[in-house]
């Protein structure tokens, strides 16, 4: 029997590797010229109509969980709008508050145009914080804006 030396054992080990390389680059290759052509032949999106526009070209879909959830603990006349932060893992959430719950003073609604309550949660508070910011936003109206929030809520509004 022949007796195999390490040089020959590490040299035929170098060879299987760069092997397992050149295939897995054809194979990453073929899958990126599969991407770009699913791509190129992809639909539009659709935008919903619960998307928020940040700026004129840029667009976020709310995601269908939070528009429930504020629907739920506040009414379906509340606004929502998200805005991404780029440098954390974090988003600004609005709540947009219909004209006739609107308990701010005339300054700011002449300076501001409308009644916007923002809180910034994080990616991982998830449905969670935005419930809890909707039950913030509830709680910080007088009573009878309150009674009249629930009563549009079972109305359907």
């Amino acid at each position: 029997m022949k007796k195999i030396k390490k040089e020959d054992k590490a040299a035929d080990a170098m060879l299987q590797l760069v092997e397992a390389v050149k295939e897995n680059t054809v194979l990453l290759h073929s899958l990126f010229k599969k991407q770009e052509q699913l791509i190129s032949v992809a639909p539009a999106p659709v935008i919903s109509e619960v998307a928020t526009t940040l700026s004129s070209e840029t667009i976020i879909p709310v995601p269908l969980e939070y528009r429930h959830v504020v629907d739920a603990g506040l009414n379906k006349s509340f606004g929502i709008e998200i805005e991404p932060l780029f440098d954390r893992p974090s988003f600004t959430l609005v709540i947009v508050t219909p004209e006739k719950y609107s308990n701010l003073s005339e300054e700011y609604k002449k300076l501001y145009k409308r009644d916007l309550r923002p809180k910034i949660l994080n990616y991982a508070d998830g449905i969670n914080g935005v419930r809890q910011w909707a039950e913030q936003v509830f709680n910080s109206f007088n009573q009878d804006i309150r009674s009249m929030i629930v009563a549009d809520r079972v109305q359907g509004h």
